[in-house]
């Protein structure tokens, strides 16, 4: 006769399903665990040559803005400001020299009516190559005055007139027979 006599204070259990599900469990947490150091050094090198690419950008930026200062310096010296004084000076003169002074005097004797004359004239050039010409004329009547406004506003190579002035001078000068003065302003077609 076999008897079965459990003398444990406690029963006999079975954990082999705990410790299988336990050891997947501690597998995947150390795989997760690898992946993300691994994640982590590489993120690292990454910010360390992001951090030295900032380091060499600014490095740059530095020497940049050590050489403006120079040159910024040089640009303000005396001599540096009389050079650029004297360079806009001569572009000026040659601006003056190269305006088609014979074609703007061929258009306006096509449009200027008797009793009109010319008293001065003064191109001005501006970056975009507009030219911007001031005109004072004089006219022996307010008719002719007239005539020539009409003629230079329907011109081609005129536009944008604008009347500065307009007098009637009292006293006439020796030889001057004009009754009418008018200072204008138009823009003149070079081409």
């Amino acid at each position: 006769m076999k008897t079965n006599f459990n003398l444990a204070t406690v029963p006999l259990e079975n954990n082999r399903r705990f410790i299988a599900g336990s050891s997947v469990f501690t597998i995947l947490a150390l795989a997760a665990m690898a992946l993300l150091s691994w994640n982590a050094v590489r993120v690292r090198q990454a910010n360390r040559e992001m951090r030295v690419a900032i380091d060499n950008l600014q490095e740059q930026v530095r020497i940049a803005q050590r050489q403006q200062e120079a040159l910024r310096v040089t640009f303000e010296s005396p001599q540096a400001v009389e050079a650029l004084k004297r360079s806009e000076f001569l572009n000026r003169l040659i601006e003056t020299r190269t305006f088609p002074w014979t074609k703007m005097f061929a258009d306006l004797e096509q449009i200027l009516p008797a009793g009109v004359r010319v008293k001065s004239i003064s191109p001005q050039m501006d970056s975009q190559g507009n030219v911007k010409v001031v005109l004072a004329v004089g006219a022996v009547n307010d008719e002719q005055a007239i005539k020539f406004l009409n003629s230079i506003d329907a011109s081609p190579v005129f536009s944008g007139v604008r009347v500065m002035q307009e007098s009637h001078p009292q006293k006439e000068h020796y030889g001057d027979d004009d009754k009418v003065l008018v200072n204008l302003e138009a823009y003149y077609s070079i081409s």
